[in-house]
């Protein structure tokens, strides 16, 4: 197989060349043949004008028949031709290769090409296949001379064209020699000018598979052919352009591959069929799926989310932007909210860009419950403050002891909605500023001491006691105001929801997996078990009104669990019938 840009040349030129000299052959041979055959056709014609005297001599005699055959068979071994004579009505009268008993079997030849020729101008030719010889011949014949009024016979020449192609061959020969010297020198210098041309070409060739694989550092040597000597002039421009180019598209390359994979965003490219062809890492942890496991296959068997296959069908159909949530549900993993933007790309395709709202959304909903639990909260107080002051105002202040009570009410009012505030300030600390201070190896017993002895005023107001339980030198990693803030919020819990009398446990213990863990018992009406998850939430209460008759704000399980959280630990309640409620706050040991 001919691989080579010069041996393609070369045998280009091969075959135009052989081309050429077949055609100059052919048309050689066919005009060769030509005269050749026109040579025999004057020679059978001049033949047959010799003899046409005593053949029409012979028509005229007492018996045609024999001495038409005589004359017949003389011509013949004289001319070496085949040689025929037919009357007007077309049947053979006599026939230089048929004896007279052969004679009826011959056809008639009335409608024969040369005859009807001859009938018209007086002679005339044609060439094909005899049927009673079985060979190709030349036929030639001649009208003979007839008696006043009569119809005239035909004298008719034919030789086989194997005599003419005999001629050929002679001319043939010399043609054939002459054609092969001629195609060997044009060979010769077919190869030259290939080889000249090919070699600079040879050179570009090997540029560009320099270029091809990247080295694009080319030394071409110059051409003697100025058209070569261009074109390696801007092979080499193009190398230095393609340089410069090829700079520029790997640094953007690299930016934009670093950006792409570095969004938040979940972002996917589909074709014009639908078939995923791009998605960064941020879209495999959405999706919980490799760039493996999806490329190259349909959205609707990749994604398997109806949410996001309207999403595309929409932008898909409209031809625009569309855009809408995305709710993401699978086995195993939370639920997330997603909000889509899905647009059409040139050629059918589309590209959607995902961003993760589920916390945006949870914000958004613990905003607007933190708004109503605050109003509904505030508007208590305020309410029974303002009624108690235009009650005083509407005369009660002239009645000492009944001003007095509104007066106190107010007071109690006000405390409440000062409560309510540093607890909402506390939180706020907690959920934004974090601690505000370390967190040190504290000793469990004296941090129960502690949060027992701050709450022991008010445990004695209701005849209550508070025992406290922890072993010597169990130690905790927590911070100190943190610590005291979450024990003494359960404690103050424990004691104004317990009954009057009640003893309240304080206990601290270590647990497997490295944790301490702080617990307050109350014999208290144990807490309905719908109630438990929703314990540690913002305002959340059990019994709204017993809450704020006792003075809570609904906001102290709230403050304890982010406080716990801050400092690396959990919280947690249990809660039986007959045997009260169990809160504890777990934190690594030190």
């Amino acid at each position: 197989m001919l691989r080579s840009f010069q041996a393609r040349l070369f045998m280009g030129f091969v075959l135009a060349t052989s081309l050429l000299a077949a055609v100059f052959l052919g048309l050689a041979f066919r005009h060769a043949r030509l005269l050749n055959q026109r040579q025999v056709e004057a020679q059978l014609l001049t033949e047959a004008r010799l003899a046409a005297p005593p053949f029409a001599a012979a028509l005229r005699a007492p018996n045609p028949k024999q001495a038409l055959a005589k004359l017949a068979d003389e011509a013949g071994r004289a001319t070496q031709d085949r040689v025929t004579v037919i009357g007007a009505d077309g049947w053979v009268l006599a026939d230089s290769e048929v004896g007279p008993a052969g004679l009826p079997r011959l056809e008639n030849h009335a409608r024969r090409p040369e005859l009807l020729a001859a009938a018209a101008a007086g002679w005339g030719s044609a060439t094909r296949r005899s049927v009673s010889v079985n060979h190709d011949l030349l036929y030639v014949a001649l009208a003979l001379p007839a008696a006043p009024g009569a119809a005239p016979a035909y004298l008719r020449l034919a030789k086989p064209l194997s005599a003419v192609q005999d001629l050929l061959w002679s001319l043939k020969e010399v043609l054939l020699l002459s054609a092969g010297l001629g195609l060997a020198l044009a060979l010769l210098l077919s190869w030259l000018l290939a080889r000249l041309v090919a070699a600079p070409l040879k050179g570009l060739a090997q540029a560009a598979g320099q270029m091809a694989s990247g080295d694009l550092d080319l030394r071409l040597p110059l051409s003697g052919i100025e058209e070569l000597k261009a074109l390696q002039g801007s092979f080499a421009r193009m190398a230095l352009s393609l340089r410069e180019s090829f700079g520029k598209l790997e640094s953007e390359r690299d930016l934009l591959g670093a950006t792409f994979a570095g969004m938040r965003e979940a972002v996917l490219a589909l074709d014009g069929q639908g078939c995923i062809t791009l998605l960064n890492p941020a879209a495999e942890a959405l999706l919980g799926q490799g760039a493996s496991a999806l490329k190259g296959r349909h959205h609707l068997e990749a994604l398997r989310n109806s949410d996001l296959i309207r999403l595309l069908e929409r932008a898909r159909a409209s031809g625009q932007t569309a855009s809408g949530e995305v709710l993401l549900t699978a086995p195993g993993r939370p639920e997330a909210v997603l909000s889509g933007q899905a647009a059409p790309l040139f050629g059918g395709g589309i590209v959607v860009v995902l961003t993760d709202i589920t916390e945006l959304k949870r914000l958004l909903r613990v905003r607007q419950e933190f708004t109503a639990n605050v109003s509904h909260e505030l508007k208590t107080p305020l309410t029974a403050i303002l009624g108690f002051s235009e009650t005083l105002l509407d005369g009660a202040l002239k009645e000492p002891r009944l001003a007095r009570s509104f007066v106190r009410k107010i007071q109690e009012q006000g405390r409440s909605l000062q409560a309510l505030i540093a607890d909402l300030l506390d939180l706020n600390k907690a959920e934004t500023r974090g601690l505000g201070e370390s967190l040190d190896p504290l000793e469990a017993l004296a941090a129960c001491r502690e949060a027992a002895k701050r709450s022991a005023a008010k445990a004695r107001g209701r005849k209550s006691r508070v025992a406290v339980e922890a072993p010597k030198g169990l130690k905790a990693l927590a911070g100190r105001a943190a610590l005291a803030a979450c024990l003494g919020n359960l404690l103050d819990n424990a004691v104004k929801y317990s009954p009057a009398g009640s003893l309240i446990r304080l206990s601290a213990s270590p647990i497997p997996g490295g944790w301490v863990r702080f617990e307050v018992a109350d014999p208290g009406e144990a807490i309905p078990a719908e109630a438990l998850p929703r314990l540690f939430e913002r305002f959340y209460r059990v019994d709204a009104s017993r809450s704020r008759a006792t003075g809570g704000t609904g906001l102290g399980l709230a403050l304890v669990k982010h406080l716990a959280e801050k400092m690396g630990g959990r919280v947690g309640v249990a809660a039986r019938a007959g045997e009260g409620n169990r809160f504890w706050l777990d934190l690594p040991a030190a």
